[in-house]
């Protein structure tokens, strides 16, 4: 306590000293505690499930058709579930988007449709009301739904007694029973829930090539990752003797733990920039220990007469070490409050879908590494000075003191460096990917989802019908230059993938089966979006159902597949727009490559259909405008 006074008292006199040490300490305390806190929440502890170990996420890896890590279909997930005995439970989920009607105004919410197991298989208890019910994933019993508890609270007002009142689900009458927290990091957007009833078109055998089914499984009590792997290799063999026209023998059936696929391509960034941050702690502890140094030798007589009065060299280190722990436990504090302002800071400009940012909060093994960090610095920084300013001949104490205060020196300039160049190349990265072309204009464009309802909208001609009369009614709104529709937008969800056959030419034996994106897209949208045209012709209001069908191909297309540049006039079979044996698709353009995933890669080969003779219910609008989009927003929602 002594020892604490006079440090308090110290630290009183030379205010700059101790305002500049505090300042630079609690700086790096705070970065690491914020990003640490990240790093604890999407890489440590990403899962706040019982045994979550036992947790794992079912994909399948077919290189033929270069397809990895992709979904299953309705009959895989069937096959996976039946044929194994490494899981205690299996559970399938596919996304559900839906327009929540009836009398308030309608809403669309982000839906999954999900297994009956899959929310005891996690260890989820409602929020309110119960879970689903075994016999609810069978058709006919499946109209109940489980509401989000974001929309719980911002619909129906939190009511305690939602469990058996009825909502309107794209104009079905679906019974809540039941209210729960958000689930798993892919469904942390999704705030309604309903029970998986595979379709009789599902589970039709030649449905097998619609992929858009996850996977998640329970390792048995017992069971490793390992030995459910080998299982699950036997599983696909037996898969490829019964159907090898639908799994080659390259294909597998890949386990992963779903803690490791939440935090997906996150893991190195996060650890980068664990790195970056602690490296700019080590730094402001190497500029402290200066300060501390300098600060001793203006301190020499009193430590002189401290000599001199008979005080040993132990009690002067610990006199020093405690100013330093002072220094380092006030920095703490402020550093705390430092880590919660940037995970704010974060939580504002981050992307939602890279990080579940509403799971990171400052907790108590956050504020158990700040104190680990304070007192960790407080060594670092205090310890070297204390002992060369406690040497008992100050002769040796100033040759010391000058020996470390250089070596301090030359360390934090290379700390500096190392720190400045990795920073350095992270902004040019940056500055070429902001100055890297996507392939089409970003700039005033406002783009929007919309679901039709499938009862209401079964005829193809009626959704041609409404989405002519949606973008004409959009076209003449003031400040709006041009508008479009398609299923998938870049860097966008909703778009299809899969094979297709040029008119002509075998089906190939050997080697990859040829696998290219699809778009459906209304006329206009090219033009819209800013897409070039290379040759041929845009998509117009006459390619429709009455005449032969048509297609456009980016160039990455026409190059891969059309080398010596005749695409123009070629023919394409495409089971996505027609499942009528031999029916073709004439190319007439050829438009310029979007990147749709990444800017650092090229763009993929993606084939162009027109919605006007393939319609879909499920369309992203793109609006150009003249000013800022966000204008147009009540004005397109209306």
């Amino acid at each position: 306590m002594h020892n604490l006074r006079h440090a308090l008292r110290a630290l009183a006199k030379s205010p700059g000293f101790a305002l500049t040490a505090i300042l630079t300490l609690a700086a790096g305390i705070g970065a690491s505690t914020a990003i640490f806190t990240t790093v604890d929440a999407v890489l440590l502890h990403p899962l706040p499930y019982p045994n979550s170990a036992q947790l794992v996420l079912v994909t399948k890896n077919m290189p033929q058709f270069e397809l990895f890590k992709s979904d299953a279909s309705a009959l895989d997930f069937v096959d996976y579930r039946d044929l194994s005995r490494s899981f205690s439970q299996m559970a399938a989920i596919e996304t559900n988007s839906v327009n929540l009607t009836g009398d308030d105004e309608p809403l669309r919410v982000a839906g999954l449709r999900v297994s009956t197991s899959l929310f005891p298989m996690l260890g989820v208890e409602p929020v309110a009301g119960r879970l689903f019910r075994p016999e609810e994933e069978q058709l006919g019993k499946e109209h109940v739904a489980l509401l989000g508890e974001g929309l719980w609270k911002s619909r129906f007002g939190a009511d305690p007694r939602i469990a058996g009142k009825q909502i309107e689900i794209d104009t079905q009458k679906f019974t809540v029973v039941g209210v729960v927290a958000p689930v798993l990091q892919f469904m942390e957007q999704a705030q309604l829930y309903v029970p998986l009833a595979f379709t009789p078109a599902q589970l039709d055998p030649n449905a097998r090539g619609h992929q858009n089914t996850d996977v998640v499984a329970r390792l048995k009590p017992g069971v490793t990752l390992d030995q459910a792997r080998a299982e699950m290799k036997l599983v696909a063999a037996r898969m490829t003797r019964k159907l090898p026209e639908w799994y080659p023998a390259d294909w597998n059936i890949e386990l992963d733990p779903l803690a490791g696929s939440v935090a997906g391509e996150l893991r190195t960034p996060l650890l980068v920039l664990l790195g970056a941050v602690g490296m700019v702690l080590l730094i402001g502890c190497v500029n402290v220990a200066n300060l501390l140094l300098a600060r001793a030798t203006a301190r020499q007589k009193e430590i002189g007469l401290r000599i001199a009065l008979g005080a040993g060299r132990t009690r002067i280190v610990r006199q020093l070490l405690t100013e330093s722990l002072l220094l380092a436990a006030i920095s703490g504090a402020a550093g705390l409050g430092i880590g919660v302002w940037v995970l704010e800071l974060f939580m504002r400009i981050g992307s939602e879908e890279l990080l579940r940012w509403q799971t990171v909060r400052i907790n108590g093994l956050a504020v158990l590494f700040a104190i680990a960090m304070a007192v960790l610095t407080s060594l670092v920084f205090g310890l070297a000075p204390a002992l060369s300013a406690s040497q008992l001949r100050p002769a040796r104490r100033t040759r010391s003191s000058n020996r470390l205060r250089s070596l301090l020196v030359v360390s934090e300039v290379a700390l500096s460096v190392m720190l400045l160049a990795g920073a350095g190349l992270l902004l040019r990265s940056y500055a070429r990917l902001w100055q890297t072309n996507p392939g089409f204009r970003p700039e005033h464009l406002l783009t929007a989802r919309i679901s039709l309802p499938p009862l209401q909208y079964r005829d193809p001609a009626r959704i041609t019908a409404f989405y002519s009369e949606l973008l004409a009614d959009v076209k003449a709104l003031p400040g709006v230059v041009s508008a479009s529709a398609i299923d998938g937008l870049p860097f966008g969800a909703g778009a299809g993938g899969g094979d297709f056959q040029i008119a002509g030419r075998p089906w190939p034996t050997s080697g990859a089966v040829p696998d290219v994106q699809k778009r459906i897209a209304m006329p206009g949208y090219f033009q819209t979006m800013g897409i070039s045209l290379k040759q041929g012709r845009f998509f117009t209001e006459q390619d429709n159902a009455g005449v032969r069908r048509v297609a456009l191909v980016d160039e990455t297309f026409a190059k891969s597949f059309f080398p010596k540049g005749d695409a123009i006039g070629q023919f394409l079979i495409d089971a996505r727009v027609s499942q009528k044996p031999g029916d073709t698709s004439q190319i007439v353009g050829i438009v310029g490559g979007v990147k749709d995933r990444n800017l650092m890669n090229n763009p993929r080969p993606v084939i162009y259909h027109p919605a006007l003779q393939a319609p879909r219910p499920f369309m992203n609008l793109a609006v150009r405008t003249a000013g800022d989009p966000l204008a147009l927003v009540s004005a397109i929602q209306q």
